[in-house]
């Protein structure tokens, strides 16, 4: 059958991921990610708790090309958690702020990592489906999260960045919006129709192209080898997970463990929905203590999906439920990776940073549960029922964040915080009367909230930032993450070399030696490779060289 090492997950890995990961790690070069990051400083900056809030928006933005909650914590956590510790966050709540958002990174539409084509190519269906479908549920999750930093920041009376040291958003966006080109090509080419393979390739030329806008950000030949041996770094400990998932998938199938996994899952769930629910989370974050999100995901499918299929649950929900308790695996105690490389930035505990994390992303483990008993926050079903259960479940959310923080606009007695909670769960059941009881309840706890605030406010001191401060901000807003400008001694000679790899990779696949001619093929492989880094070699010797010269 399509079971074992050359399964669905390998051929998701070789079609999709592989040019996908090749496209986020040359935005990455053009310096698509240094924009985003400013941009997130230039409109939540200045604002109370605005580091935190940039970002919550700039992981979200950045995870949508790396799909990799550790990556993105190294990349934008570098930058972000050190501002939040700054401002007065607590060097925990900062880790778990950056942890959280960055792992919801692979559920932002519209490239969320490997795992949405995987579902994609088990259900059958375009990958454009799940972008749709996955597009409200993500929004809760980071809107959850923005209310979580607000309250704390209110609570501790934080502020934000000196003005004048951040960037404006709209001349930010008018000298660098174009980065976002290879991006709005995604969206348009998918909404079009077009393949996912014809539409990362034309995003991959788009991004090439844009780049020679400026020299500091052009794509040269050295650059774009050296993008491709990072892709082929990040791909090589993916696929073999994702080939072992591969052999479980087929091992579960062959000898009937999957069947016994679904059976005992229905006994301990009393044959309830919500019990089955509550038992296919555990075992998913049970899972997620050893295995990466895609290959939870994996494993799911071969054992809960089909039962919350049979029990009625839609195909999209069931998969969708999988998906997102594979993902807050890198958040949940006991290993949760990207809590711990961001305990590691912000050099907290990783255990305190683990439960912060938690804590702050609690939303991902809410929403799955919402979406399968309201199939409208998958966009399944009419204006109404998506606009009604997206606005109540926001709602909810918000009430939960006030009532874990402890505070909105004063602090949070303990009889208000169990009615907040019992608000949360009123708004997250998909019926009208819920909705109206749960709303009421807000009403009465934040109400007198807002009137006391309104009538007691006053007016709040302009933080003085000492000169080391401001040096030191500064410092980080100017920062470029963009490489230095490139030595290109032989531009003509790069590109020349990068067409005859790329011819001998065409010729040796129209010639099936990958399956025909194992020997060719890997010989083929060896000299293609050995010609790229010997290349790369020589370019960073030039390059090092012309940079001494300089400095003599």
């Amino acid at each position: 059958g399509d079971s074992g090492i050359f399964g669905v997950p390998v051929l998701v890995i070789a079609q999709y991921v592989v040019l996908f990961l090749l496209f986020g790690r040359l935005l990455q070069i053009i310096g698509a990610g240094a924009f985003f990051s400013r941009m997130a400083f230039a409109l939540f900056g200045a604002r109370m708790g605005g580091p935190a809030k940039a970002a919550v928006l700039s992981s979200g933005l950045f995870g949508t090309m790396s799909g990799s909650g550790v990556s993105n914590v190294l990349t934008t956590g570098s930058f972000t958690i050190p501002m939040m510790i700054r401002v007065g966050y607590r060097p925990p709540f900062a880790a778990g702020v950056e942890a959280s958002a960055a792992v919801g990174g692979a559920i932002m539409p519209p490239v969320m990592g490997a795992v949405a084509f995987m579902m994609a190519e088990f259900m059958g269906v375009g990958y454009v489906e799940v972008a749709i479908a996955a597009a409200i549920p993500a929004l809760l999750y980071y809107l959850a999260i923005f209310f979580t930093v607000h309250f704390e920041a209110s609570r501790l009376r934080l502020n934000g960045l000196p003005p004048d040291l951040l960037p404006l958003a709209w001349p930010l966006l008018k000298q660098e919006g174009y980065l976002l080109l290879p991006l709005a090509t995604i969206v348009a080419l998918i909404l079009a129709g077009y393949s996912v393979v014809l539409v990362v390739v034309w995003s991959i030329l788009t991004t090439v192209l844009i780049s020679f806008r400026k020299r500091a950000s052009s794509v040269s030949p050295h650059r774009f080898a050296s993008a491709l041996v990072a892709t082929g770094t990040l791909t090589g400990p993916l696929t073999v997970t994702c080939a072992i998932a591969g052999v479980l998938i087929g091992s579960m199938g062959a000898t009937g463990v999957g069947f016994q996994i679904s059976q005992a899952l229905v006994a301990l769930s009393g044959q309830t929905l919500a019990g089955l629910l509550v038992m296919s989370a555990l075992l998913a974050l049970l899972l997620g203590t050893g295995l990466t999100a895609s290959a939870v995901y994996i494993t799911m499918v071969a054992t809960v999906i089909p039962i919350l299929k049979s029990a009625g649950v839609s195909d999209m929900a069931a998969h969708m439920f999988a998906f997102y308790f594979g993902v807050v695996s890198d958040i949940t105690p006991p290993t949760a990776l990207a809590a711990v490389t961001a305990a590691g930035v912000a050099r907290s505990h990783p255990v305190t940073t683990m439960n912060q994390a938690s804590r702050i992303g609690i939303a991902a483990f809410i929403v799955p549960f919402m979406f399968v008993y309201s199939p409208a926050l998958l966009m399944q079903g009419s204006v109404l029922e998506v606009i009604r259960a997206s606005v109540s479940a926001a709602l909810g959310l918000a009430c939960l964040a006030a009532a874990l923080t402890g505070f909105a606009w004063r602090t949070l007695k303990g009889w208000e915080r169990v009615v907040l909670v019992a608000a949360c769960v009123a708004l997250i059941i998909d019926r009208w009367m819920f909705d109206l009881a749960g709303v009421a309840l807000a009403v009465i706890v934040l109400a007198p909230q807002w009137l006391r605030h309104r009538r007691n406010r006053s007016t709040q001191a302009v933080p003085t930032w000492s000169e080391e401060d401001r040096q030191a901000i500064g410092e980080w807003m100017r920062k470029e993450t963009l490489p230095q400008p490139a030595h290109d001694l032989s531009t003509v000679r790069g590109w020349l070399l990068m067409a005859a790899v790329a011819a001998v990779f065409g010729m040796m696949g129209d010639m099936a030696w990958h399956s025909r001619n194992i020997a060719g093929w890997l010989a083929g492989l060896a000299v293609c490779t050995a010609l790229v880094l010997a290349a790369l070699d020589l370019q960073r010797h030039l390059a090092a060289q012309q940079h001494g010269d300089s400095l003599e």
